[in-house]
Order: C-alpha cells, then sequence, then structure tokens
C-alpha cells in the first residue's frame, strides 16, 4: 500500500508541476485557468476543450454534445482517462517519438508512466486507468485534461506525416522493384543483338564526340525518334544516366546503366561484342535504335509512377535497420509487420540488392526521382519571380516613359505656348513698326509732295522761260537769213536728185520710171509733211481759224514755178512728151516699192 501523506505531497508537487505547464498555453486570460473557483475552472476547461473538438472537424452538434459530456465527467469525484489509442500509435515511430510520448505521460506520475511503458511494448492492450485512486483532485485532473488535449492535437498532427511517410516508403519499394524489372527486360533484349556495342551506341547519342553527354544530347535522339518529353521527364532520364553525379554522361555511365544487372553472363557477352565505326548523324541498326528509344520511353513511364508518391519520403522516420545500420530483408520484414502491411520475398531481396543494403544508395535513388522536383519547383518560383520582377520593371519603364511622355507633352505645350507668345509678341512689334513707317511715311510723302510740287513750279518756269527765249530768237531771225536758208536746202534736194539720177541711168528704163515716181511721191509727201508744220507753226503764232479751200488754194500758190512745171511735163524716156492729165495711165501690174523715209538728200 502507498501512504497516502506521501502520495498527498507527491500529488502536489505533480500539481505545480501541471500549473506551470499551463503557463505555456497561449491564452489572454491565464490567471483565470489557476484559479480555485469552479465556475472560472469549468469556463477555461470549457473554452479549451470546445477549440480542441474544432480542430477535430466536429460539427456543431457533436460539439456540443461532446462539450456537456466532458464537462459532467469533471464535476465527478473521479475521471476516466482511455488513452489506448494514443499508445497504441507509438508501436512504430521512432525512439526519439516514443520518448517524446513517454515524456507526456511522466505528467501523471512514474507509478503511471512504468505502466504505460509496459503496455506500450505489448502487442494486443486496451489501456484504461482510473484518477481517483491516486487521489488527484478534481482541480488537478482539469489541468491535466487541458494539458492533455493540446499535446494530443500535436500528435495528431505529427501521426499523419509519419503515418502517410511510411505509407509513401511501403509504395516505393514497389514501384521501384516493379520498373527495375521492366528497365531489366530492355536491357536484356539489347544485349541480346549481335549489332549491339556499348561505345558505338553511345557514340550515337555523342554527336558532338565530346565524351560527355548532356540533357541536350539526350534531346536530340528523342527528337529524331519523334518522342515527346517534358522538361521535368528529359531531367530524369539525365540523373538515371549520370551514376556518379557529376553533371556529364561518360561512357562508364552509360554502360552501367544500358547494361543488364541481373546476369553477368548476358552483359558480359555484350562488351565482347564487335564495335564499328559510326559517322556523325548516322543512325544505329534498326532493331537496336528502337529498343534504345524503348528504353528512354521506359524511364520516361517510370518516372509517371512515380509522380504517384506526392511527397518526399524522410528516412529518418522509418525503422527500418538492422543492428548495423544496414538495411537487409529481415529489417524490412520486420517494419512491415509493424506497419501491418506484407511484401513478398522476391520484391525484398530485388530492392535490398538495387540499394545494395546501404542507407546512401537508398537516399540517392530518392534524390533521382523528387530533388528536381524541388528544384524544378524552386526554378519555377524563381523564374516566376524573374518575371514578376521584369513584369514590375516593364511597369516602371511604362510608367517612366508615360511621365517622360507626359513631360515631353508638357514641354511641347509649353514650347508652343511660348513661340505663340513670341510670334504675338513680334507680330506686335512688327505692327508697332509698322505703324511708325507708315507714319513717317506719311511725313515723308507729305513732304515729298510739296517737294514735288515746287520742282513742276520751278520747271514750268523754266519752260517759259525758253517759250519766250525761243521765240525772242525766231523774231529776232532777219527775212534774208530765212530765204538764204531755203536756198541752201533747195540746192542740197538738187544735188541729191542729180546724184540719184546718175545713178538712175544705169538701170533699164522701165525700172527708171518705177523709181521717179516713188520718188516724186515721196516728194510731194514730204512737201506736205512741210506745209503741215508750217501751219502748225502759223497756228501756234497766230491762233486762227482756216478752211480747207483756202488751205488747197495756198497749197498751189505757195509752189514753186519750177516744181510747177515739173507737173506740168513729166518726162518719158520712151521719146513722147505728155501733158498733165492726158499722160498714159500707170501699168497695173503690182511694181516693187522703194522706201526712201530714211534716206538723206
Amino acid at each position: 500500500m502507498i501512504d497516502n501523506q506521501n502520495y498527498r505531497q507527491e500529488t502536489e508537487q505533480q500539481s505545480n508541476k501541471l500549473i506551470n505547464r499551463l503557463r505555456n498555453i497561449p491564452t489572454t486570460d491565464l490567471e483565470t485557468v489557476i484559479q480555485p473557483s469552479k465556475k472560472c475552472i469549468f469556463q477555461k476547461r470549457q473554452k479549451l476543450i470546445s477549440q480542441s473538438l474544432e480542430q477535430q472537424n466536429c460539427s456543431d452538434f457533436e460539439l456540443s454534445a461532446k462539450t456537456r459530456q466532458c464537462y459532467q465527467y469533471t464535476i465527478k469525484n473521479y475521471e476516466l482517462l482511455d488513452i489506448s489509442e494514443f499508445i497504441k500509435s507509438i508501436q512504430v515511430l521512432k525512439k526519439d517519438l516514443k520518448i517524446q510520448m513517454i515524456n507526456i505521460y511522466t505528467l501523471i506520475g512514474t507509478e503511471i508512466a512504468a505502466q504505460v511503458i509496459t503496455m506500450s511494448l505489448q502487442k494486443n492492450f486496451n489501456f484504461s486507468f482510473k484518477l481517483k485512486k491516486y487521489y488527484l483532485k478534481q482541480k488537478q485532473i482539469i489541468q491535466f485534461r487541458m494539458i492533455l488535449v493540446i499535446y494530443v492535437q500535436r500528435i495528431k498532427q505529427n501521426l499523419f506525416s509519419l503515418i502517410q511517410n511510411l505509407m509513401n516508403f511501403y509504395f516505393f519499394i514497389q514501384y521501384t522493384v516493379e520498373a527495375e524489372a521492366k528497365l531489366e527486360e530492355i536491357r536484356m533484349l539489347l544485349a541480346s543483338y549481335d549489332c549491339f556495342e556499348p561505345f558505338t551506341t553511345y557514340k550515337r547519342l555523342d554527336q558532338s564526340r565530346t565524351g560527355g553527354l548532356k540533357p541536350e544530347n539526350i534531346l536530340e535522339f528523342l527528337n529524331d525518334n519523334e518522342i515527346q518529353i517534358t522538361e521535368e521527364q528529359l531531367y530524369y532520364i539525365f540523373r538515371i544516366l549520370d551514376e556518379d553525379m557529376d553533371g556529364l554522361v561518360t561512357y562508364q555511365d552509360f554502360k552501367s546503366a544500358i547494361l543488364p544487372k541481373m546476369n553477368e553472363k548476358v552483359k558480359d557477352s555484350a562488351l565482347n561484342h564487335r564495335g564499328f565505326e559510326l559517322p556523325v548523324n548516322m543512325l544505329l541498326p534498326k532493331e537496336v535504335e528502337t529498343q534504345l528509344s524503348q528504353f528512354f520511353i521506359q524511364i520516361k513511364q517510370n518516372y509517371v509512377q512515380y509522380q504517384q508518391i506526392q511527397e518526399k519520403i524522410d528516412l529518418n522516420q522509418l525503422d527500418i535497420y538492422d543492428n548495423d545500420n544496414q538495411i537487409t530483408v529481415d529489417s524490412l520484414k520486420v517494419w512491415l509487420q509493424q506497419l501491418g502491411q506484407e511484401i513478398s520475398k522476391e520484391i525484398l531481396e530485388t530492392f535490398v540488392f538495387l540499394i545494395q543494403g546501404q542507407q546512401q544508395q537508398l537516399q540517392n535513388l530518392l534524390d533521382q526521382i523528387y530533388i528536381e522536383n524541388q528544384e524544378y519547383q524552386d526554378h519555377q518560383q524563381e523564374q516566376q519571380g524573374v518575371e514578376y520582377r521584369q513584369g514590375k520593371e516593364y511597369k516602371d519603364k511604362e510608367n517612366q516613359e508615360e511621365e517622360i511622355e507626359q513631360f515631353e507633352q508638357y514641354d511641347e505645350i509649353e514650347q508652343v505656348k511660348q513661340q505663340n507668345e513670341d510670334v504675338n509678341e513680334q507680330q506686335n512689334q512688327q505692327e508697332y513698326l509698322y505703324r511708325q513707317d507708315i507714319e513717317k511715311n506719311n511725313f515723308d510723302s507729305r513732304n515729298l509732295q510739296k517737294n514735288i510740287e515746287f520742282q513742276i513750279q520751278q520747271l514750268k518756269k523754266k519752260i517759259n522761260k525758253l517759250e519766250i527765249e525761243i521765240e525772242s530768237q525766231q523774231t529776232n531771225k532777219s527775212y534774208i537769213g530765212q530765204l538764204f536758208e531755203k536756198e541752201y536746202n533747195r540746192e542740197l534736194q538738187k544735188l541729191s536728185r542729180m546724184s540719184y539720177l546718175k545713178k538712175l541711168q544705169l538701170l533699164s528704163p522701165s525700172k527708171r520710171n518705177d523709181l521717179i515716181r516713188q520718188q516724186l511721191k515721196i516728194e510731194e509727201e514730204i512737201k506736205k509733211e512741210e506745209i503741215k508744220q508750217k501751219i502748225i507753226l502759223t497756228q501756234l503764232k497766230n491762233p486762227v481759224k482756216t478752211n480747207s479751200s483756202s488751205y488747197y488754194q495756198n497749197q498751189y500758190e505757195s509752189q514753186s514755178p519750177l516744181n510747177q512745171s515739173k507737173k506740168k511735163y513729166i518726162p518719158d524716156y520712151s521719146g513722147k512728151k505728155q501733158i498733165g492729165s492726158t499722160r498714159k495711165p500707170y501699168s497695173t501690174q503690182p511694181q516693187r516699192l522703194i522706201n526712201f523715209s530714211n534716206r538723206k538728200f
């Protein structure tokens, strides 16, 4: 029997521990939790239980029912807690998680913790206990329940991710063996062809002859054979071939990936096949080219199958190792028994052979599938970030361009305004200068007009003086001088006629007659002009009217006797004389006229 007094002291110490644990609970009314008042305790208990049940996605009806049920349990003198569900789940957990759960139950007491550890090691159990037999007070029971609810929620979350990780690895074992079996079948078929030689096949992929394949070399081969592939699948194929993970697929990497792994005899025979020269851009034999394409297609299909396992497997949560930290068939069987699942022995043996029983080999196999996905997602996020930054830069650039355009438009508007102002100012200035010029021109024109009028008057005066002088000179000329001038002019005319007649004697008689007639006409016209000039001069001197009859009378009176005799007798070189009107008419035939108007006599 346990001493009641000693146990009361122990329970008081545990109660203090529970209260200290309660201080770590995030709440705004922490003081109400540790108050001795039943009302405050019940309110806080009901609040925490409601929150925990809400996290379990309970309906409103279930929430209220469970809350009332917990409330009824609390007001009783004893409390019944069934923790068998949580203890059962720790059978397949790692040791560190077991220790974490055991630490939870140590809050109850050392004796109960010992019972929990004992029961957790059993396969089939149902553990229930009454808190009353350990003399826990009602307040301590409520405090323990609140702490337990919070820890249970955390454990459930960890259990969900843990169980998901366990099942993912369970399916991964089967996917890996199945995928490798399909690839091995293609390897065996390739190795059986006499025309298959690994190095020649490697040169088919290495068209640039660099000695190291890159993803673009594999993509070129796939495009030649019209195989559609995504970027993720291409890089997965490259990681499968690049066994040493140095970023290049050398001939050793390719040989290890393309040759059989389960049958050494077939592998050795394939290595002994005779190689042949393969020029650049030349295809392999048809059967080899086809099977190599099928090999890459199968790797692509394996990748699609692995994608059913969406989360990366965490090996640290798996208890799959033996005492030597090796992965064996037996250690996997024990792990499967704890999980409650089964896998055939042949599959387990193949899986252990593929990973060579090493954790690092298993990790490399997982990295080939999942690490690139994370890198691809990071690349996608980085690319999205780059696109976002580029879009932001583009928007900023557009905004800057818009601002520049607006600024330029504003400058253009200001320039136009300034130009308009300058033009207006220039126009105003020009108008002002134009008005000044007009005023000045008006003033100058008035002065010029006065000067012109003055000069006209001066010219008129000079003209009058000249007219007076001319008249005086004409009046002063003597009558003898005038006669002398007339006689002088007559003599000049005679001389000119005589010289002209001498020239005419050389011509024929008909031509001479024509010239004489023309000369006479010209002389008559000249005389008429002289008479007109004389009449005009006389009219200017003595403005007296004269009629036409007197004019013709004077015309004949003023003629000299010589002219009258010439008119009476016209010489005819034919030997006959004809008087005035009795002479023969002139020939009506057109005759050549000679113009003597410009002739000087």
